[in-house]
Formats: C-alpha cells, sequence, structure tokens
C-alpha cells in the first residue's frame, strides 16, 4: 500500500512514541528487579538533589534531578528511571525531595532506603539545546550558553489588524471598566467623564470585558490625568497594561425637589443638586449647573422629583398670558398708533407672539415690550397700520 510523505511522517512518529514506551517499561522492570537485589544486601540508596537543572528531552528521568554517589548496576536503573513530562518551555517545575520519593514508591522502591542530600528543592525548565541538558546530568561536560534571541522593540511596530473600530471598542470597555472602580473607590454613582488613550499593541485584548479582570491605581480625588493598571487575562496567562485616561467628576446639575407645574417661577426651595446617573441620556451640557441662573426663571413645561432641569425647560416669567387683553401699538415711522387685542400665545419681553386686533379680528405677530403690552412694526410680516 502506498502512502503519502504526511502518513510516512505520522507513522514514523507513532512508532518513535511506542519504542520509547517500551523501553521506559523495560527500564522500570529493570530497576524493580534491581532494588530487590538492592534490598536484599540493605544497602541504602544516596540521592543527591540538584538545585536547577534544564531538560532537552520530553521526559524527566531521576538523573535529571540527582546525582547518585554509587555507580553499580542498581544506581544505573534507577537513573533512568521517569519521573515526568518535561515542562514546556518558558516555564518551570518545582520538585521536592518528597515529590521525587513518592515516585519512586510508586515504582517499587521503600522510601526507607533512600538516603537525601544536597538542596531541598530543584527548579526544572526546558531547555532547547542539547549540551545545556547534559551538563545536569551525572556526566559533567562543559555548558553551552545559549543565545539569547533577539527582542523586538514593539514601540517600533504598529498592530496589523487593529482597526479604529476595535480601538472604539476597546475605549468603551476600557471606560466602562475605570468608571466601576471609580465608583467603587469614591462611593459616588455619579456618570464619570473618562477618555482612555488605548495603547494601539494592547486594542485587541480589550474589547471584551470579560478579559479585564481587575482595575487598580489612580489617585484621589479622581480628577484629571490619571494612570490606571488593568489586570488582563489572555491566553498565555494573566498580565498588567498600564492605561492612561483624563478623567472628570460625575457632573453635579439642578433638579427638582419635588414636581412643580409648568409656569411656575423658580425659587431656591424648588432645586436640589444631582449627579447624572451613569445610565442617564441627559448630556451634563443640556443642564444648568448654576441655582443662580434658575431663580426667578418660569417653567415652560412641567419637571417630576429629581429630574433633572434643561435649558429648554424654563424662560424668562411670562408678560403676556394666553388669552388675556393687551395693548397693541402700531409704529410706523414716528407715528404710533394704539389699539386693543387679545394676546393668543403666552411669551416673555422681547418673545414674538401672535396677537388679535379688535374689533377686526386680524392676526398679527407681535414683540411683547412690556406686561400686556405688544409692538407691531408697520409693514413687517404682512403688517399695514390700519
Amino acid at each position: 500500500m502506498i502512502r503519502s510523505p504526511a502518513v510516512h511522517e505520522i507513522y514514523g512518529i507513532l512508532m518513535q512514541g511506542l519504542l520509547q514506551a517500551t523501553l521506559a517499561a523495560i527500564a522500570a522492570c529493570y530497576l524493580t528487579a534491581s532494588i530487590s537485589r538492592a534490598d536484599d544486601v540493605d544497602e541504602p540508596i544516596a540521592l543527591i538533589l540538584r538545585s536547577d537543572s534544564q531538560i532537552a528531552s520530553n521526559v524527566l528521568r531521576l538523573r535529571d534531578v540527582c546525582e547518585l554517589s554509587q555507580s553499580n548496576e542498581t544506581a544505573k536503573a534507577l537513573a533512568d528511571i521517569p519521573l515526568a513530562p518535561t515542562p514546556r518551555m518558558g516555564t518551570t517545575q518545582l520538585w521536592t525531595r518528597d515529590d521525587v520519593t513518592k515516585v519512586l514508591s510508586l515504582r517499587g522502591m521503600d522510601p526507607k532506603s533512600i538516603h537525601w542530600s544536597g538542596a531541598e528543592i530543584v527548579q526544572v525548565s526546558r531547555s532547547q539545546n542539547a549540551a545545556v541538558a547534559k551538563a545536569s546530568a551525572s556526566q559533567p561536560v562543559t555548558p553551552v550558553t545559549p543565545v539569547e534571541p533577539q527582542r523586538a522593540d514593539h514601540r517600533e511596530f504598529s498592530p496589523a489588524f487593529t482597526t479604529p473600530v476595535s480601538i472604539s471598542q476597546a475605549e468603551r470597555v476600557v471606560t466602562s471598566a475605570i468608571e466601576s472602580y471609580l465608583q467603587l473607590k469614591s462611593g459616588s454613582q455619579g456618570k464619570w467623564r473618562i477618555k482612555p488613550t488605548i495603547p494601539p499593541q494592547h486594542a485587541n485584548a480589550l474589547m471584551q470585558r470579560r478579559q479585564i479582570v481587575s482595575v487598580a491605581g489612580g489617585q484621589e480625588p479622581w480628577e484629571g490625568n490619571q494612570k490606571f493598571a488593568l489586570l488582563l487575562r489572555t491566553p498565555d496567562g494573566e498580565c498588567i497594561i498600564d492605561i492612561e485616561a483624563e478623567v472628570r467628576l460625575p457632573a453635579m446639575v439642578v433638579a427638582a425637589k419635588g414636581p412643580l407645574a409648568r409656569g411656575r417661577i423658580l425659587q431656591d426651595t424648588d432645586l436640589v443638586w444631582l449627579s447624572l446617573p451613569p445610565a442617564s441620556k441627559i448630556s451634563p451640557d443640556d443642564c444648568i449647573c448654576d441655582f443662580d441662573l434658575l431663580i426667578g426663571k418660569q417653567l415652560r413645561k412641567s419637571v417630576s422629583t429629581q429630574q433633572p432641569i434643561r435649558n429648554q425647560d424654563v424662560g424668562e416669567p411670562f408678560a403676556v398670558q394666553a388669552g388675556e387683553s393687551v395693548t397693541i401699538a402700531v409704529v410706523a415711522g414716528s407715528i404710533q398708533v394704539e389699539a386693543q387685542g387679545r394676546a393668543m400665545e403666552s411669551g416673555a419681553i422681547d418673545e414674538t407672539i401672535q396677537v388679535e386686533v379688535l374689533p377686526q379680528k386680524k392676526r398679527v405677530a407681535a414683540r411683547i415690550a412690556a406686561e400686556r403690552r405688544v409692538e407691531v412694526i408697520a409693514g413687517s410680516g404682512g403688517t399695514t397700520a390700519n
């Protein structure tokens, strides 16, 4: 049967794994027999634990973590016994004397026959260089210093797949996380105004809220340019990303202390300070943030308790009410004629409203000049001086 090169390669890997497993089983059997012979003479086995070991193979053996003082057949068999898989590249394992003893006891060795010396813990790491791994074995060799890979300066690179959309999404996620952190630290549930600066190389990692484990940093009074640290969960483990953000305190706006009806002239007892809640759709720029600007103003609409008062909700008090009688002054150059009429709308001074001239009942647009008095400029807006 003809196999493709890929099939040959997979077949070779499987056969190599099977061969290694067979050799390990033979070594374990040989070790058991050797240990049995050693038990007959009650000779203790002296193990000297190393402090550090770098391994190039895929299997961690006893000789990689210990030195054996004996050189007989039993010691050689014991040195070949497998303990565990070696750690993956870039990570380490810590083995104590008890850890090694437990594995040897599972192989049939009496823990009482082991005499320990050397280090208490050995640190095992994966090495790319076989010569370095051999240096930790029983036969001494001259260690070879591994060549450090060239480290790239990330400031010189731009992320290949970062887009304005991903940065905007990251800004929203980071803003939400920092806002929750500030509300917890300050006790204020107001709507903080936060503008974070997202490092482009971290934008994709910050696009999902569940990636952010926790937030730290910042300084009271939590305003101005602040520096935060975000603990981020990544496929390679947790890491910390530093984020700078411009923070402004929650906007305090003026709101109604209780329900207020349309047309009410506002007093200071009608008003309270209120911070906009995070879910509010009202912008602080649309609201009034000064008590003095509202005192004496008239509501153009009814407002409920704790409702922020916006700019369009108030105005100057009405000088003319809809339906009441007014004096209409018709001005034509230096000539002024007065007539009586009725206001069709309410309005404040300098506002333009519709009035009805009596008795003709002709409607014209007029400017409110004073309380219950309006002016019409002859020749403007279709008005005549009749």
